[in-house]
């Protein structure tokens, strides 16, 4: 396997798992947190779920905490304008060049996974995975966490939140 070298190629590998679709399940991910020491054990989460509103309340939260001198992530999705904006740390995306390294080093898991009875991982849970990397690698003081399509096996319930909202 030949490692990733740019931020499109990175970008271009996530957007590659999309043909896996929606998998109910948090195997995947448990597993994906066990070879990658648990990064999601470090931090603290408020974690949006909802069915209108998540990323507006999100980025609202994350806007106050921020004013009130914290540090922040924010995990949103879709993006906005790049696919960068997904995962952010006190305003800013992720830099390019720490995706590539994350990338290339949740790779290697991805296709071990694709092995096992689980199968690969989906474009979200792989995404989920680099954010909750990214963040134990800053360690923020609050990671405000945009659920997926929600409910009780969304790949972003692998956190154990401080404080959960739950949007109209």
């Amino acid at each position: 396997m030949s490692a990733i070298q740019t931020v499109q190629d990175a970008i271009d590998w996530i957007h590659s798992l999309v043909p896996l679709g929606i998998k109910p399940g948090l195997q995947r991910m448990e597993w994906l947190m066990e070879r990658l020491d648990h990064p999601h054990r470090y931090l603290k989460f408020i974690h949006i779920a909802g069915t209108n509103g998540k990323g507006s309340t999100a980025a609202m939260i994350a806007r106050v905490l921020d004013e009130a001198g914290y540090d922040v992530g924010l995990y949103i999705s879709p993006y906005v304008e790049r696919f960068e904006e997904r995962i952010m740390l006190n305003g800013r995306p992720i830099p390019g060049e720490e995706l590539v390294e994350l990338v290339n080093r949740i790779k290697p898991l991805v296709d071990e996974l694709a092995e096992t009875e689980w199968g690969p991982p989906t474009e979200f849970e792989v995404i989920t995975a680099l954010a909750l990397l990214y963040y134990e690698r800053h360690r923020p003081y609050f990671v405000v966490w945009e659920t997926g399509l929600g409910g009780r096996l969304d790949a972003t319930n692998i956190v154990y939140p401080v404080v959960a909202v739950i949007t109209t």
